[in-house]
């Protein structure tokens, strides 16, 4: 069980802290391991999101000045060759397998990876705050500082639904998709409600208002789509359960919460990031405290973790390239 307990820890992942993004690695003792730090081309501007591509080691990132995208592990070429896919405040950014969406102001735009020409284009009545792909690239859902969700489809670039006038419609902060049930969509907004929304048949499934603050962020777990956990100002990290329709765990933290996410290879650990720039590691089978708090930036604004790359590979890869490198000194 150990063994298994371990391996699930290893993982990479990227976050963002005014005009900074930390890449990270958590191994197999359970240690959080910055191993790069960077800054977009324009030094002056604000980063608001990271994503990663969900299979390639591709990164990226929204910034106030335009959206970048880069190899995760080669940032230092990428610094200055990053594609630069828009001009202007990019608010929010989603990855999928074959597009990248991105937000200004309330025009949502698609793209494919690695090429500048935008595919696809829709304005919100307000200014967009969250956006998320699912059914396997099929659909773009974005949502704006109303609460109002638009389920775009991007294929035949037409409005596919909309959900407005629910119960307790604010201002959405996060959105999440998960593969195993692709009709499924999570949200959570200001008003500290959480919603899972079917976008198939337009209806609200499920939603909570335990949260007593804005919830910021929310996430499917990743091998069950009957769980997902979400978090807040409130300090407060609620587990849903939405075949029992209840909060299965509370976690309450130290510092107010800005973003959470499951670890990509298991269904108990979860890694969640302060608006004071604090880690927070937590087994969901030891509640009393967590596997390991850090503080490693100001306010983080986003969290991402890789779904295929492990830390363990990008240190045996350095470690190799290292011996390459002295073998060719030696030689020389």
């Amino acid at each position: 069980v150990l063994t298994t307990f371990c391996l699930n820890m290893d993982c990479v992942g990227a976050l963002c802290s005014q005009s900074k993004i930390s890449l990270f690695g958590i191994d197999n003792d359970f240690s959080f391991n910055i191993y790069e730090n960077f800054s977009p081309p324009d030094i002056q501007c604000m980063i608001n999101a990271v994503r990663f591509h969900p299979k390639q080691n591709l990164l990226a990132y929204a910034t106030t000045s335009g959206a970048y995208t880069l190899h995760a592990n080669d940032t230092n070429a990428a610094r200055s060759s990053g594609l630069k896919l828009d001009y202007g405040n990019i608010s929010c950014i989603a990855a999928g397998e074959k597009w990248m969406g991105f937000a200004t102001h309330n025009k949502l735009s698609v793209v494919p990876w690695n090429d500048q020409e935008i595919v696809s284009h829709r304005r919100h009545k307000a200014n967009l705050n969250a956006i998320s792909f699912l059914a396997n690239d099929r659909y773009i859902v974005a949502a704006d500082v109303k609460g109002e969700i638009i389920v775009h489809n991007c294929e035949t670039h037409i409005l596919s639904s909309t959900f407005e006038n629910y119960i307790n419609q604010a201002s959405i902060n996060h959105l999440d998709a998960t593969p195993n049930r692709i009709n499924w969509l999570i949200a959570c907004n200001d008003a500290g409600f959480v919603y899972l929304f079917d976008i198939t048949r337009e209806k609200t499934l499920y939603y909570d208002y335990t949260h007593s603050a804005p919830a910021n962020s929310c996430a499917f777990n990743p091998m069950h789509s009957s769980l997902f956990v979400s978090c807040g100002l409130d300090k407060n990290i609620l587990i849903h359960d939405l075949n029992r329709r209840k909060i299965a765990h509370t976690l309450r933290t130290k510092h107010p919460l800005s973003a959470v996410k499951y670890l990509p290879r298991s269904d108990k650990h979860i890694l969640a990031a302060s608006t004071n720039g604090h880690i927070h590691i937590y087994d969901t089978r030891q509640l009393s405290k967590p596997l390991r708090e850090t503080f490693v930036a100001n306010c983080i604004l986003s969290v991402d973790i890789h779904s295929k790359i492990r830390y363990s590979s990008l240190l045996q890869n350095a470690a190799s390239a290292a011996a390459d490198k002295e073998a060719e000194a030696k030689q020389d």
